[in-house]
């Protein structure tokens, strides 16, 4: 019996460099534009904001403060800005805490991060309610640099051993603020995995098993006098199926196929799939591993199934974090 191939296209999902052409948002740290694009979550009433320039929002945060953008972001997402801790012995001043938030959902508002904005009020144990990513350059007095994954657990905010674990830690002076330095920071999200860079270093590169796929940005700090500018991001959507194609003329009949599927780290771990068409039915496969990434997952999948006569166009699922899903829906290309 003579077993066909099936060539899949496209297969890492929301290529970065896709992002480069699009159209961003724009930065809006200025007072015209400010308050369209931003909103301030601050622990204290008498933060002071002000703008220096076109595009350079000055904050003085006596405690802790959140700026959130008011966009939420979805799929493969590139957020880059330049920020700067002063340090010049004027009130306000201290060097610690650049900070930020990315992805962020409150499971209990899931559609709106200022919800309980009201409650959390910038305070930072209450941030632990939310699910994001977090990383604090400089942190707890410019002594720490660490990156964590927040699962939204309210019983971190009382119980310190329910907080989320140090996923990345910096202690070195090389990975700590430096006074009145303005810093290039870049965030990826794509694909199940999270980048950070500064000044061209990246910091973190993390497979998320679990990925946050949506949410929103907050530049976060506390008891400093800071500076942001020139932000910007764009997004497209991850590609939840890989389409595939005929090697060759289509079978007239029913066919036994077999190809591979290649996975970012962390994108499967196991599991059934099922193939599905353009229609929308589905069909079952057979899945074993070829290779593994270092973390355990699957880096190449191999795939058999009976593939049924007429069937030109099939689609597999190209994220695979959890077990496959029972019920595919064909993407279109």
């Amino acid at each position: 019996m003579n077993t066909h191939l099936i060539r899949t296209m496209g297969a890492v999902p929301a290529l970065l460099a896709c992002l480069a052409g699009q159209a961003q948002t724009p930065s809006a740290l200025n007072a015209r534009e400010f308050d369209k694009h931003w909103t301030i979550e601050s622990e204290a009433p008498d933060y002071r904001l002000t703008f220096v320039g076109a595009d350079t929002a000055e904050i003085v945060s006596p405690k802790g403060l959140t700026l959130w953008r008011r966009e939420k972001m979805q799929g493969s997402v590139v957020i880059e800005y330049d920020a700067c801790v002063m340090d010049e012995g004027r009130p306000g001043d201290r060097l610690s805490d650049l900070n930020c938030f990315w992805m962020a959902r409150d499971p209990q508002n899931p559609g709106n991060i200022g919800a309980r904005a009201r409650w959390r009020s910038g305070i930072f144990v209450r941030c632990y309610t939310l699910q994001l990513y977090y990383l604090g350059y400089g942190g707890n007095h410019n002594s720490t640099t660490r990156f964590r994954r927040y699962d939204g657990n309210p019983a971190a905010i009382d119980d310190a051993s329910a907080r989320p674990a140090i996923l990345r830690e910096y202690l070195d002076a090389d990975h700590l603020l430096q006074p009145n330095h303005w810093y290039h920071i870049r965030i990826e999200n794509s694909g199940g995995r999270v980048r950070y860079t500064i000044d061209g270093r990246t910091i973190v590169d993390f497979a998320d098993p679990e990925p946050l796929t949506w949410g929103w940005f907050g530049f976060r700090t506390t008891a400093s006098r800071t500076r942001i500018a020139n932000f910007r991001y764009a997004e497209q959507p991850d590609t939840a199926y890989v389409p595939l194609q005929w090697i060759g003329a289509e079978p007239l009949t029913d066919t036994p196929v077999a190809f591979g599927i290649p996975f970012a780290p962390g994108r499967h771990k196991g599991g059934d799939m099922e193939l599905a068409g353009t229609d929308g039915r589905t069909i079952e496969a057979d899945t074993w591993t070829l290779a593994s990434w270092p973390d355990g997952s699957v880096k190449w999948l191999g795939v058999s199934a009976v593939v049924p006569a007429g069937r030109n166009q099939l689609t597999a699922p190209a994220s695979a974090a959890r077990q496959w899903p029972r019920r595919a829906t064909a993407a279109s290309k």
